[in-house]
């Protein structure tokens, strides 16, 4: 009698010890599929809002196009994951802050530093119109997100996009001054 109580408590020890392996793998299929999940930012030429899946905000400035490659205004973008951002003058570079770290995105640059790790680019940051401009593929650096582009986009070219020279560069094209209310003015 004892050896067969025994294997009872065993039988449910085991019944328990399965429905709990049970439950845990369908909270771990639960969290993968939402954590998991790629929102999808939607970019219209000649627009100037985007779209992050239903949810639309307003840029400083359209998207342009130069080369093939689109270009955006940096802190509109990135701001609505969840980045502080500022100017950091001595660096040169847009300043972002989240809970990973701090990155900087630095101006005539095809350089990203993301939280400490260095990044290189084909394509080059600029500034326009006191707005600071990163090529969409630098967007998977700070956002997990699915970009779709749509429309026709306003062609433009950069000046010294081929010489890269100091003296090339037109004044039109960079940062002249400082942003001091980082709330509602960007680079």
């Amino acid at each position: 009698m004892r050896d067969a109580k025994h294997r009872s408590n065993e039988s449910n020890l085991a019944v328990i010890v399965l429905f709990a392996a049970t439950l845990a793998a369908i909270v771990l299929c639960i969290v993968l599929l939402f954590t998991g999940r790629t929102e999808k930012l939607y970019l219209t030429g000649g627009s100037n809002t985007f779209m992050i899946e239903e949810d639309a905000y307003t840029l400083s400035a359209e998207p342009l196009m130069c080369d093939n490659v689109v270009y955006v205004p940096a802190a509109d973008v990135l701001a609505p994951f969840g980045y502080k951002i500022s100017w950091d003058s001595s660096r040169n570079a847009l300043q972002l802050v989240n809970e990973d770290g701090t990155s900087f995105i630095f101006l005539d640059s095809f350089t990203v530093s993301y939280t400490g790790n260095t990044v290189d680019y084909p394509n080059i940051t600029f500034a326009r119109g006191g707005v600071m401009y990163i090529p969409v593929d630098m967007i998977h650096q700070f956002a997990d997100v699915e970009l779709v582009l749509e429309g026709e986009y306003r062609v433009f070219s950069i000046p010294w996009r081929d010489t890269m020279a100091d003296t090339a560069i037109n004044d039109d094209y960079r940062l002249t001054e400082t942003p001091t209310n980082y709330n509602n003015v960007y680079v």
